[in-house]
């Protein structure tokens, strides 16, 4: 891609954000009044943070500095009514219909390089509105916003430095001079983007002249095999779970039937060393009461045998 062709390709990138604009302001109309109407409907609401959220994407990619700004501080409030640490207010509703509203005169006066101010669009206020609802702060009702549209085409389409002048006239000196540097701010600003395009553009020459370096059937081949042997992986790998876990399961029921079986085992000859213990102390002490008893007739029976020896010896000597 050659420098010549810079101006056609940034005209091009800016007529696809501005197809991308209209498809995302007609997702927001398409799920507003939902949410409108239930504080709750969390998908509509998601639906309508998503497309704020690529308006500030784009936005910040093709430097549409003021669509991208707006964009986000309605998205980083409606992030905190998400995640629970905001509740519903009724201006959040009123504020994104605004914003629908000036979004396009925003796109006009990006696509013409003209100031926002010459636009109608009092960008400030939307930002310090969509600040307070999510900080929770006292707002105002925007019934009073307009968006002018007094402002004819003709003279919107002209350069920024021509359109300012014509509209000076009803300004006072110190207006009329924090406008025109404003103005001077803004074109500055304009330069340099200009020249981050362009510095850009050469990069990308570059990458493309490299890419083009490379053989393309080679590189699909390369790919492709890559991704039929990691195909490949992923399956064995797949098949290897599965095989270990079903292994796994049925080895754990082994082991828990056998560990089952042998507890059981060991409770039957516990209760068998038990109950021949018992047995064997019952004999143990039935021994020992017969002992006991012999003891005691030997022990009755020497007894009866002495007294009778000395009896018989007393009455002897007598």
């Amino acid at each position: 891609m050659s420098m010549d062709n810079d101006d056609a390709f940034a005209d091009e990138i800016v007529e696809i954000f501005a197809e991308e604009v209209g498809e995302v302001l007609e997702q927001i109309n398409k799920h507003l009044s939902s949410w409108q109407e239930n504080a709750k409907d969390i998908p509509a609401l998601k639906e309508i943070r998503r497309a704020f959220h690529t308006l500030k994407g784009s936005g910040r990619m093709v430097q549409a500095e003021q669509i991208a700004e707006l964009s986000w501080a309605v998205e980083n409030m409606l992030n905190r009514v998400l995640d629970g640490s905001l509740n519903y207010h009724p201006l959040m509703v009123q504020l994104v219909q605004r914003v629908q509203q000036v979004i396009p005169a925003l796109l006009h006066a990006f696509r013409n390089k003209q100031s926002v101010a010459l636009a109608g669009v009092n960008i400030h206020l939307l930002v310090e509105q969509a600040d307070a609802l999510r900080e929770g702060k006292p707002a105002k009702s925007l019934d009073d916003f307009t968006l002018s549209s007094d402002i004819e085409p003709a003279v919107m389409a002209k350069p920024a430095v021509s359109a300012v002048t014509a509209d000076l006239s009803g300004l006072d000196i110190a207006e009329e001079d924090a406008l025109g540097e404003q103005v001077t701010h803004i074109l500055h600003r304009i330069d340099e983007l200009r020249k981050d395009w362009l510095q850009l553009r050469k990069q990308l020459d570059g990458l493309e002249q490299s890419v083009q370096a490379f053989d393309s059937d080679k590189m699909n081949e390369d790919i492709n095999r890559h991704l039929q042997h990691s195909d490949r992986e992923i399956k064995e790998l797949k098949y290897f779970i599965k095989t270990s876990s079903e292994e796994m399961l049925i080895g754990a029921k082994q082991t828990q039937q056998r560990l089952s079986a042998q507890v059981d085992k060991e409770l039957h000859i516990m209760h068998e060393v038990i109950v021949q213990n018992e047995a064997e102390q019952e004999i143990a002490r039935a021994a020992m009461r017969d002992a006991l008893a012999k003891q005691l007739k030997l022990w009755s029976l020497g007894s009866a045998m002495g007294f009778s020896l000395l009896a018989f010896l007393v009455a002897t000597f007598i």
